[in-house]
């Protein structure tokens, strides 16, 4: 287990596409221009002890959903005005999907952000970590399920794979029998490499 130990990262340099390249899709860009109008978001990746190991918090995105339907992600979504900044955004977002409250005492720290072309979204990432799991209360308009990830399998070169075919290639993670890939695959990509030395 991590436990406490996480806040070691809190220092590090971020490394931000250096690490996004290494789970890119093909035909992926990952420039993005200042001056585009595009729409603010925040992720939070929710990392937890158990007795036995460290698990971050995934979710299959309601396949009804305009953007990215049926995908695995981390807790988050759009800006709200009402919002005071992004974390506080990470964290409504947090407690309307799965219904944890996350508090400012949680926070570890900020990843680099990740622009996704397909949704016009600039996704700033963010690191929480709460010592026990509390209970959790699905919102089913948004989340067909939650999966729990152990960090040490979840990250092991193992579980590692390449879907590819005529048209489109793609590295990705596996949890459960889903895949996890594109900007939730390449954002976890930054969060294990700044982790990996206190694994």
């Amino acid at each position: 287990m991590i436990g406490r130990k996480i806040k070691e990262i809190a220092d590090k340099k971020l490394i931000g596409q250096e690490a996004h390249r290494l789970m890119i899709p093909s035909g992926r860009n990952l420039e993005f221009s200042k001056d585009e109008k595009y729409k603010k978001s925040a992720v939070n990746i929710i990392l937890f002890d158990t007795l036995e190991s460290t698990n971050l918090i995934l979710m299959k995105r309601n396949s009804k959903l305009e953007y990215h339907s049926g995908q695995i992600s981390l807790p988050g979504g759009s800006f709200d005005n009402n919002d005071k900044n992004l974390w506080e955004t990470a964290k409504r977002e947090t407690y309307e999907e799965i219904g944890i409250e996350i508090k400012d005492e949680h926070f570890i720290k900020e990843l680099s952000p990740l622009y996704i072309p397909v949704s016009n979204f600039l996704v700033h990432p963010f690191v929480s970590y709460i010592s026990e799991l509390p209970p959790i209360k699905i919102n089913k308009s948004e989340v067909e399920k939650i999966f729990f990830a152990d960090i040490y399998k979840f990250f092991d070169d193992s579980n590692k794979y390449f879907y590819e075919d005529k048209n489109f290639k793609y590295p990705y993670y596996k949890v459960e029998r889903e895949r996890v890939w594109g900007a939730t695959a390449m954002i976890l990509t930054e969060f294990y490499l700044l982790l990996k030395d206190i694994l």
